[in-house]
């Protein structure tokens, strides 16, 4: 149904292989607190389950960069926008109907490519107008609707595919703990992205294990 599109991986991330291991990132706890995992035990999952989340919630992970970093301060301008087309391709290829896209710079990269290659339009790649900078907005991006920003792909042949029509965009804050925004706003930006997930797993006919 959804996923997640991080920055890139950090140090103890690439070394354990494990998405946001660092015991200072708030990801799988507000993963949980959002209603996106809910466990027999009420706790959050560990980051050793991480591949457990296709199978056990219809959620998946990747990054807009390869390159594990410190920071994301170590990655540049020009990295960020060459990693969005790379990811624009894979969603276009698993075809999910939301992805959530985890830190404004990461949203920022994706705008940017988008802007320098002309990709914003029904046949270049993302459907519907983005924004970034001082238009930049969290949650969904471009509302809800005719006006809402999709990504499509390479071509308007992809939107006719099996009847999908594009990723929907949800923005939500970094995780990082390098990240100064309080954990209760944070929650508050999730919760939306999880009630969609939760109803779309309901009017699948999914129930997670």
């Amino acid at each position: 149904i959804c996923v997640f599109i991080g920055t890139n991986p950090g140090l103890l991330t690439a070394y354990t292989a494990h998405t946001y291991a660092s015991p200072t990132n708030c990801f799988w706890k507000l993963l949980h607190e959002s209603g996106l995992t809910p466990t027999p035990d009420g706790r959050p999952l560990h980051p050793s389950q991480d591949r457990q989340l296709p199978r056990r919630y219809l959620l998946g992970n990747t990054n807009i960069v390869e390159r594990a970093t410190r920071s994301q301060e170590q990655l540049s301008r020009e990295e960020l926008a060459a990693g969005a087309g790379r990811t624009v391709e894979r969603v276009a290829r698993w075809r999910p109907e939301a992805v959530c896209v985890v830190g404004r710079g990461v949203w920022e990269g994706f705008v940017g490519w988008v802007r320098r290659e002309g990709k914003e339009g029904r046949n270049g790649g993302v459907k519907g107008r983005v924004q970034g900078g001082k238009g930049f907005t969290w949650g969904w991006q471009g509302g809800e609707g005719e006006g809402e920003v999709r990504i499509i792909g390479d071509g308007a042949v992809a939107e006719e595919m099996d009847g999908w029509k594009g990723a929907r965009v949800y923005v939500v804050p970094s995780t990082s703990g390098l990240v100064t925004m309080g954990y209760a706003r944070k929650l508050e930006l999730w919760r939306p992205l999880g009630e969609w997930v939760s109803r779309r797993r309901t009017e699948r006919g999914f129930v997670c294990e």
